[in-house]
């Protein structure tokens, strides 16, 4: 079961800055699927059902981070659930619009990296 989409889920947060001292500097930014929720969709339990450890790989230092030093890590959320009560009412075309209106207020740097996730649950 997928965890509902809160208001404070919504929009771009930054995971990770860049290091100051970084001769180039690139943004990347993780988009969640439909009907998956902004930080799960990055996560995974590698430790047991009895004892979980949960994992993000935008986040982790042995993970994303390690490969990407230059990065500031970001990821956006928007209302993703398609169907049911709390179905979203909007366009893809006005979650693209929000994403940029979001990418134009935070990026200083020229360099984007977008990596999306899209799946189906059962």
């Amino acid at each position: 079961m997928v965890r509902p989409v809160m208001e404070d889920d919504i929009g771009l947060k930054v995971l990770r800055e860049a290091p100051a001292e970084a001769a180039q500097i690139i943004d990347i930014v993780a988009i969640h699927g439909i009907g998956a929720h902004p930080d799960d969709s990055w996560c995974k339990n590698v430790g047991t059902a009895e004892c979980p450890r949960w994992v993000n790989w935008l986040d982790e230092d042995d993970m994303l981070p390690a490969v990407a030093s230059n990065a500031r890590i970001m990821r956006y959320g928007y209302q993703s659930q398609w169907f049911g009560e709390g179905a979203m009412r909007q366009k893809v075309s006005t979650v693209a619009q929000r994403l940029l209106l979001a990418l134009r207020r935070k990026r200083e740097v020229q360099t984007l990296c977008i990596s999306w996730r899209s799946y189906l649950a059962a």
